[in-house]
């Protein structure tokens, strides 16, 4: 929060004094250049601000508790796949490989001469 308040108050006084610099080239355009320039150096400073601790509890941290029910259901359904080949492989007298092994199929290409 010191941070902030340290940054916006130099930014505030950067744009104060650059309206008086800037208040001789461009005139009565002045006011408007330097709110926008100030606005949007307030929104990166305030986005700054929210998106620095991402692993919390508020809008716009990461749903953390979602991502971790998710990896969880895929280690089980893995983990359940697993002890189905297992069991299939048990029942039977063939040796039964994952389908990764079973496809040892070797790509041939031809490549045509020239001349």
């Amino acid at each position: 929060a010191s941070y902030d308040a340290i940054t916006m108050t130099s930014f505030i006084t950067f744009f104060l004094l650059a309206s008086a610099v800037w208040s001789t080239a461009i005139g009565w355009m002045t006011p408007i250049v330097v709110f926008l320039a100030s606005m949007i150096i307030m929104f990166l400073i305030v986005m700054g601000t929210k998106l620095v601790d991402p692993f919390g509890s508020d809008k716009v941290d990461i749903p953390l508790e979602c991502f971790c029910a998710t990896i969880e259901a895929q280690v089980h359904a893995i983990d359940q796949r697993g002890k189905s080949i297992i069991a299939v492989a048990s029942n039977s007298k063939k040796a039964v490989r994952p389908l990764a092994v079973r496809s040892e199929s070797k790509a041939t290409f031809h490549i045509p001469r020239l001349a």
